[in-house]
């Protein structure tokens, strides 16, 4: 199973170097790709618990189940917001423009840079087959991501609902927000938009808001994050190209994977870090994401906490509490064999939220996405052995999983009720609608905005004089005149 996570991320990220970017790039990607190609071969005729059966699809059906309705209900009619907003922008340049994208505003043109491993093969599809397409393609690509993150999180619990006991935890697992939403009566408790907000801090989101807002961050980050759960030697041995991919998907998340790395390190030793794997591809890899990823970067605001003007002490303390530290500190007296890794969540989860960087918290936001599936995770075990057992320890866990996830269910029911939103909306157009019509949510980086997604053309990344996107006349004509 664990071939299944690596083509689920390597194939948008190729389709994407191989797309965009100029021709000595394209050469370097196509020799990562036949050594991770190799790699894996000898991997699994070496065996290393490489489980390629195809009878997952009967085995794991709650599994499959479960994350085909989360992601139908999630992609198919999404209600209106700025997040999708953008991901349709997005989406519709890639399916209208020719690759790598480009744009004319205020007689400028930009190429998109942005972390479009999610849309890549839903764009592709529907610009070979129809805009009529675009929908059935997120759902079934979408489908597929979350379905092999919960087969590689699950793969040793065999009972049916058992398995539905983990997807739905998986999912719906939450900190305690209920409790500064009870104290913060001016908010209403199931308005989808301002659900989690801490003033000054930013927001954790559960899986289930985070498919419903920002699906690529968490498609990707999910099935990187159970690669590690699933085999953490073999996951230690490729982190390098797992990170590396997973940075296309979303950078943040591939930030938070740090916290996998680092407790993989640690149990299983740094020698199994240097592997020929991470020695031979990383370094291909890293050049092209790298650079494509790092363009512009320097227009994205960064900031430490406590120099936002909203920043409060006390508000930070009780997020802490509320959002991780009281599950962590349940589950660190619960399951002693994973206190290493509960150690490792709580400051890499303290860390992150200290630091901004993004026109919103991002980092805290999407960086986050690993500790909340793998916290979700050793919920579930830890749930489904005291089922086994009895006694009053289930209780404090049921008692904490339904009041987390009370308000993210009734968030997720009022956004089925709401405007659907404008599939239809352009990159251009969404840079003027989105900062005025969600006042609340740029107030003080909306020209920061844009730069997240574009960048000028004569600004384009270059190696030893070489551009690294192709077919941008700007970059064109000045390599071939140096030339």
């Amino acid at each position: 199973m664990f071939i299944f996570g690596i083509v689920y991320l390597a194939i948008p990220v190729f389709l994407v170097l191989f797309a965009f970017f100029s021709a000595p790039f394209v050469m370097i990607s196509a020799i990562a790709l036949v050594l991770l190609v190799f790699c894996m071969y000898k991997s699994h005729y070496e065996g290393n618990n490489i489980d390629l059966h195809l009878q997952i699809l009967y085995r794991y059906w709650p599994l499959l189940l479960v994350s085909f309705i989360i992601a139908y209900l999630s992609l198919a009619y999404p209600f209106e917001q700025a997040d999708w907003l953008k991901h349709f922008a997005v989406l519709n340049t890639l399916i209208r423009e020719s690759w790598p994208p480009i744009v004319e505003i205020n007689e400028q043109t930009y190429f998109l840079r942005y972390y479009i491993a999610w849309h890549a093969l839903p764009a592709l599809f529907a610009k070979i087959l129809g805009l009529q397409s675009l929908t059935a393609a997120l759902v079934i690509w979408t489908t597929t991501g979350l379905f092999i993150a919960l087969v590689l999180a699950f793969h040793n619990i065999r009972k049916t609902w058992h398995l539905f006991v983990g997807a739905l935890v998986f999912f719906f697992f939450s900190g305690l927000d209920i409790v500064k939403l009870f104290f913060q009566h001016h908010v209403e408790p199931i308005n989808p938009i301002w659900l989690n907000w801490w003033d000054g801090i930013g927001l954790s989101l559960s899986s289930l808001s985070s498919i419903a807002y920002v699906p690529q961050h968490i498609t990707g980050t999910c099935v990187a994050t159970s690669l590690y759960i699933y085999n953490r030697r073999l996951a230690l041995q490729y982190s390098g190209a797992i990170v590396v991919m997973t940075a296309m998907w979303s950078p943040f998340g591939a930030i938070g994977l740090v916290s996998a790395v680092v407790w993989a390190v640690l149990k299983e030793g740094y020698r199994l870090a240097f592997s020929r794997q991470n020695w031979l591809i990383t370094p291909l890899l890293v050049l092209p994401v790298g650079l494509y990823l790092a363009q512009g970067a320097e227009q994205i605001p960064f900031m430490f906490a406590w120099q936002h003007p909203d920043f409060s002490l006390t508000n930070f303390i009780w997020f802490c509490v509320i959002e991780f530290l009281l599950i962590l500190g349940i589950l660190y007296w619960f399951e002693r064999e994973e206190r290493t890794l509960i150690i490792i969540l709580a400051i890499f989860f303290l860390l992150i939220s200290l630091l901004r960087w993004g026109t919103h918290p991002e980092l805290l936001m999407r960086g986050s996405i690993t500790a909340v599936c793998i916290i979700a995770i050793l919920v579930t075990q830890s749930l489904l052995k005291r089922l086994k057992r009895g006694g009053w320890h289930q209780e404090i866990l049921v008692v904490y999983l339904v009041a987390g996830a009370f308000p993210v269910a009734a968030a997720f029911v009022k956004g089925l009720s709401m405007e659907r939103v404008d599939k239809k909306i352009t990159l251009e157009k969404s840079f003027i609608i989105i900062p005025e019509k969600y006042p609340e949510q740029w107030p003080r980086a909306a020209s920061k905005y844009p730069y997240q997604y574009i960048v000028k053309t004569k600004d384009v990344a270059e190696a030893f004089g070489v551009p690294l996107l192709r077919e941008l006349p700007e970059t064109q004509k000045r390599w071939k005149d140096t030339r």
